[in-house]
C-alpha cells in the first residue's frame, strides 16, 4: 500500500461494479434467470436451472441489493481510513470540500453524454426484448429531458436533491446517499474527534439511523466507518475473526444474507432457501444485505489470500474505472446492447445473449476507461490541488 491506499477493497469495488452491470443486462435482456423463470414455469415446475440461479447464493453474482450496500459500507470504510490511521482535522476538512466536486463533475459528464444521445437518437428500447414482468420498467428508463440547460442542472444539482426521483438517468439515485453520508460520517468525526470514547456516539448515531430515521443507507455508512475504527484500533477485534470457526460461520451467514433475492415473484422467497428469512419480504430486504454484507466484510479484512488475489492487476484495473463503469453502463445497456441484440437474432437466443453481453462489457470497459482517464482522474487531481491550497498543513 502507498499512501494508505487500500487496493484490495479498489479490486472488490471493481467487482461490485460489474455484478450491478450483470444484473441490469439480465434484468433487461434475460429476466427468467433473476426471476427464476417465467411466471408460468414458475408456478408449475419444481426445481430447475432458473430457480437455482435466482433462489440460492449463486444469484449474489447479479444481486445488485448486495453490491450497491457494500459499495457504502465501503465508502464508509474507506473514507475513514487514513483518519483512524492518523486523526487530523485538516483531512477531514480536506475530505468534505472535495466530496461534492468528486461525485459531481464525472456526473455532469456522463449526463452531458445522455443527453446528446437523446439528440441523435441513439437509445433503442424498443429493441429491448418484450417480458411482462420488465416492460414497465424499461419503458420508464432514460426518458428525454428537454434542454441542455437542463441536463447540466439535473447533472450539478437535481440529481443530488434528496428524494429527487432521478427520472432522467435513473441510476443516479445513489448520487444523494453517497453525497450526504458522506458529509454525515466527515462531521461525525469532525464532533468527536477530540473525545476519548467516540465509539458510543457511533453507535448512537447507528441505533437512531436504524429504529428513529429508517436510513438505512445511512447505516452502512456508519457500519464502515464503525469497522474501520475496530479494525484499526482494536487487536480485539482483529483476534474474533481470525478464527476458524468464527471465519467460516460468518462467511456462511453472510452469504446467505447478502444473497437475499432482489427481484422475484410475490412469495417465492417463501419456497425457496431463504424461507426462514423471507419475512424480508415485508421488511426492507436491505436489511439482509447489510447483515450479510457486514459479515462479508469483517471476513474479508482477516483474509491475507483474499486480499492478495483482490489486488491482482485485472481487478484494480476495474476498481481504478469502477466509478465511471457504474456511470456509463445504463448509457450503452439502452444504446448499442438492443441494436446488437436484434442484429443477432438468427444465430439462437442462446448465443445472442452470450456475444451481446460480452461485446456490451467490453464496450463500457473502453468508455470507463478513457472517461476515467479524460474526466475522473483529472477531476481527482484538481481537487486535491484546491484543497491543499484551501486547508494548509499544521506546522510543528
Amino acid at each position: 500500500m502507498n499512501n494508505n491506499r487500500l487496493h484490495y477493497l479498489d479490486g472488490l469495488r471493481g467487482i461490485l461494479a460489474v455484478i450491478v452491470f450483470v444484473h441490469h443486462y439480465l434484468y433487461a435482456f434475460c429476466p427468467d434467470v433473476v426471476f427464476g423463470g417465467d411466471y408460468r414455469e414458475f408456478i408449475t415446475t419444481g426445481w430447475n436451472m432458473h430457480k437455482v440461479i435466482a433462489l440460492t447464493p449463486v444469484n449474489i453474482l447479479f444481486n445488485p441489493g448486495t453490491a450497491i450496500n457494500f459499495f457504502f459500507l465501503l465508502s464508509g470504510y474507506v473514507q475513514t481510513y487514513s483518519y483512524f490511521k492518523n486523526p487530523g482535522i485538516v483531512f477531514l476538512q480536506k475530505s468534505f470540500f472535495k466530496r461534492y466536486f468528486r461525485l459531481a463533475l464525472p456526473t455532469l459528464a456522463v449526463v452531458i453524454i445522455v443527453f446528446v444521445f437523446h439528440r441523435l437518437d441513439f437509445f433503442h428500447k424498443a429493441l429491448v426484448p418484450d417480458n411482462p414482468s420488465t416492460d414497465s420498467w424499461v419503458r420508464a428508463m432514460l426518458p428525454d429531458i428537454s434542454s441542455f440547460f437542463k441536463a447540466l442542472e439535473y447533472g450539478l444539482f437535481d440529481c443530488f436533491k434528496r428524494g429527487s426521483p432521478n427520472s432522467y438517468y435513473q441510476i443516479l439515485w445513489t448520487m444523494p446517499v453517497e453525497l450526504y453520508n458522506s458529509w454525515l460520517i466527515i462531521l461525525l468525526l469532525l464532533v468527536t474527534h477530540n473525545l476519548k470514547k467516540p465509539m458510543v456516539i457511533f453507535v448512537l448515531v447507528l441505533l437512531a439511523q436504524v429504529f428513529l430515521f429508517q436510513a438505512y443507507y445511512g447505516v452502512s455508512f456508519t457500519l464502515g466507518m464503525i469497522i474501520c475504527n475496530l479494525h484499526v484500533n482494536s487487536e480485539r477485534f482483529k483476534k474474533l475473526f481470525s478464527g476458524a470457526v468464527i471465519k467460516y460461520s460468518c462467511l456462511l451467514l453472510g452469504l446467505y444474507f447478502a444473497s437475499y433475492p432482489f427481484a422475484g415473484y410475490k412469495g417465492s422467497t417463501a419456497v425457496s432457501v431463504y424461507s426462514p428469512i423471507s419475512f424480508f419480504d415485508v421488511y426492507p430486504h436491505v436489511i439482509s444485505y447489510i447483515t450479510g454484507n457486514t459479515l462479508l466484510f469483517c471476513v474479508l479484512l482477516n483474509a491475507p489470500r483474499v486480499k492478495v488475489l483482490l489486488t491482482h492487476k485485472i481487478f484494480r484495473f476495474f476498481g481504478d474505472i469502477s466509478f465511471m463503469f457504474y456511470l456509463t453502463h445504463f448509457l450503452i445497456l439502452f444504446s448499442f446492447s438492443p441494436c446488437l441484440y436484434n442484429m443477432l437474432l438468427p444465430i439462437g437466443r442462446t448465443a445472442d445473449l452470450v456475444v451481446t453481453v460480452l461485446a456490451t462489457f467490453g464496450l463500457i470497459t473502453l468508455v470507463s476507461y478513457l472517461l476515467s482517464r479524460w474526466v475522473d482522474k483529472p477531476v481527482i487531481k484538481l481537487t486535491n490541488s484546491y484543497s491543499k491550497k484551501l486547508f494548509a498543513e499544521p506546522v510543528n
